[in-house]
């Protein structure tokens, strides 16, 4: 009765978040055969200098050929761990299901599936050499009468199985040649006899087992080079730690189709089925061609040690990657790697191109090419230019120009920010410059606008009074001036008067009154009022004695006239005598003194 377990493929897994195009290219073969590569390229998700790149081969309907494998069981001492039933139970179980389905109908249409039986301990033993299904009942016997004992010797063991395909494998592009490795623990023998060798992944139990594998990847048979699959199936459950991750590089190193582990041993009937499904290959490595040239554009870096692939091996020449695997089976493969643009390259680029080489299912040599999609390589938005400085005077409103910002990867923002710096001189005149910033997830750039305000218009005196004309001694009366300023300083008003008299008459003259207002630049203005100031009031004489009469001899005796004049002026007084006589009789007269003010 079969025992089962989980089991699982160790891969690496490497997270990507896909931002861009994916381009998809299919090819069919013959009979359904399928080859899609998928290319992908895509900005970092930690990093906008870095793009990553994956192309992605998937192999799938493969047609049916002629299988040959060579079953390679440990049947060290540690195999008998495990109860009820041992590890080695486990692997006979799984090893006979394997050759049931490797020989039934649907896994055999050709009828030229064969198999081979290898098993080792100290040393390996060929115990079945490569057989059709007529031997199948053979088979079985023989892993039914395997028994677990001794050291493990993996190099003997993959030496054998290589030998067992050399002397009976069929060496066409058709058949399908694989090596099945089994083992539960780590080498601790080497060589043809058994031989002590030193522990750890470099010691020379691993190595000579990897040297094993190597050898046995390929065959030359009449100067033409044929590949081999190897397969490598761990089962963990009595080993850990160190011997372990040992042992895990030692399988994964030796392997070309894929590793398998197991923690428990059970259910090695589905690794094996799992196995089975990949083992007739889709496309094979045409010999001295990459099957993947990845051609990577001289605009970008190809970023050093980020260059993996999930089977087979690269070599880096230049800005060339060269992918090798000996087969592609039923599964998917990646190629991964990152690049950095060059200075100054941003936009749309194609970053590289992928050519796949390869041996059909009709052994032809095909290719396919897989042209990248356009990437936009990030870049710092480019701002428009802007005015150089200019300068306004208030009360004008500074006006900027907003600028077109030209980015064709990213989502830009764009905003600014005002700085004002005043003038020490003068409180109205300032500077504002206007800094411009565009933002995308990667970069911004900046561009800058500054206007000079400044204060050059005086402030307005509202209109005064017209010239006007007064006369003595009324006093000039002025009109206090009012100001105000467009910029919105403060105004300071003053005065002064100058008077200008007459040179006919000095009490006549004229007083103009200038107002100066200033503001906070001293920007000035001025505004005049006149005021002309006339003497038309004649002085006025104080009255004078009534009409009197006197007896002569008496002689007439006038009073002296006395008058003030009302601008302040001073008065001459004159006078004049007129007498008149008596026609009735000659010693009778009037005399009248008139005095004249002037």
């Amino acid at each position: 009765m079969k025992k089962f377990i989980q089991f699982f493929r160790k891969i690496r897994d490497v997270k990507y978040i896909y931002l861009k195009i994916l381009l998809i290219f299919s090819s069919s073969l013959t009979f359904g055969q399928t080859i899609t590569p998928t290319k992908t390229v895509v900005q970092n998700v930690s990093s906008c200098g870095i793009i990553d790149v994956e192309l992605k081969v998937v192999g799938a309907n493969p047609i049916a050929r002629p299988l040959e494998v060579v079953l390679v069981i440990d049947r060290s001492g540690s195999m008998t761990s495990g109860s009820p039933d041992t590890s080695m139970d486990h692997a006979k179980d799984a090893a006979i299901d394997f050759i049931n389905n490797i020989f039934s109908l649907a896994n055999n249409p050709t009828g030229l599936n064969k198999v081979a039986i290898v098993s080792y301990a100290d040393t390996a033993t060929i115990n079945q050499v490569l057989t059709l299904s007529s031997g199948k009942a053979g088979l079985i016997s023989i892993v039914n009468g395997l028994n677990a004992n001794g050291a493990t010797n993996i190099q003997d063991g993959i030496v054998k199985a290589d030998n067992e395909l050399t002397a009976h494998g069929s060496f066409n592009c058709n058949t399908s040649r694989s090596i099945i490795l089994l083992t539960d623990g780590v080498a601790n023998r080497t060589g043809p006899s058994g031989s002590s060798c030193s522990g750890g992944t470099g010691g020379t139990c691993i190595q000579s087992a990897i040297t094993a594998a190597t050898n046995a990847k390929t065959t030359t048979v009449s100067s033409v080079v044929y590949n081999n699959q190897i397969f490598s199936v761990g089962l963990f459950g009595g080993i850990s730690g160190t011997d372990q991750t040992n042992a895990t590089y030692c399988l994964n190193n030796i392997q070309s189709g894929g590793a398998f582990f197991t923690e428990s041993a059970a259910n090695l009937t589905g690794i094996y089925s799992q196995i089975l499904n990949q083992i007739s290959w889709v496309a094979a490595q045409i010999p001295g061609t990459a099957f993947n040239k990845e051609t990577v554009n001289n605009n970008f870096n190809i970023v050093a040690g980020s260059i993996s692939v999930s089977k087979g091996t690269f070599v880096q020449t230049g800005q060339v990657i060269d992918w090798n695997i000996d087969f592609l089976n039923t599964e998917t493969i990646t190629l991964k790697y990152r690049l950095t643009p060059k200075p100054n390259i941003c936009g749309d680029n194609i970053v590289s191109t992928s050519r796949l080489d390869y041996l059909n299912s009709n052994c032809l040599a095909t290719f396919q090419n897989v042209t990248t999609p356009n990437y936009c390589v990030p870049c710092a938005p480019i701002l428009s230019a802007l005015p150089s400085p200019t300068t306004i005077n208030c009360p004008t409103t500074p006006s900027f120009i907003t600028p077109t910002v030209t980015n064709g990867c990213l989502s830009t923002s764009l905003t600014f920010v005002d700085v004002t710096t005043p003038s020490t001189a003068c409180p109205l005149k300032y500077s504002i410059k206007r800094t411009w910033t565009a933002s995308n997830s990667c970069y911004s750039a900046t561009a800058s606008q500054t206007i000079n305000v400044q204060d050059v218009t005086p402030p307005v005196i509202a209109p005064l009074p017209a010239i006007s004309t007064i006369n003595c001694p009324a006093v000039p009366s002025f009109a206090t001036a009012t100001a105000t300023d467009a910029c919105g300083g403060t105004v300071t008003l003053t005065f002064a008067d100058v008077t200008t008299p007459s040179t006919a008459c000095p009490l006549k003259y004229s007083i103009t009154r200038t107002w100066t207002a200033k503001d906070n630049c001293n920007n000035t203005s001025t505004a005049s009022q006149t005021i002309n100031v006339q003497d038309v009031t004649a002085p006025v004489i104080a009255p004078l004695p009534a009409i009197s009469t006197i007896n002569c001899p008496a002689v007439p005796s006038f009073a002296t006239a006395t008058a003030t004049d009302a601008c302040g002026g001073p008065v001459t007084l004159t006078f004049a005598d007129v007498t008149t006589p008596s026609t009735a009789c000659p010693l009778k007269y009037s005399i009248t003194r008139t005095w004249t003010a002037k």
